[in-house]
């Protein structure tokens, strides 16, 4: 994966992250670790959407889809909270 995927990534977890602490601290770590994984990252591109949306061209041009982009968000997403998901079940 390129710089340009991860500035993405890193725009998209800016809103991501701090949803998923809130309902981590408010309820708990395993709901924490799911929004993480799953809703958040739809936040986060709503948020890109809605702020930064004529960068999508230039990840366009770079080869990015959309669906690929989501498609690596959720895999990099994944890989970080497994280690935590069987942490939290011992």
């Amino acid at each position: 994966m390129n710089s340009a995927f991860w500035r993405f990534y890193k725009d998209n977890t800016i809103i991501n992250f701090p949803v998923s602490l809130s309902f981590a601290f408010f309820n708990s770590a395993v709901w924490g670790l799911i929004i993480f994984c799953s809703f958040g990252i739809f936040l986060g591109l709503f948020f890109f959407k809605n702020f930064k949306n004529n960068e999508y061209y230039l990840y366009y041009n770079l080869g990015f889809t959309k669906r690929k982009l989501v498609q690596k968000i959720f895999l990099v997403n994944l890989a970080l909270s497994v280690p935590f998901f069987l942490l939290l079940l011992k």
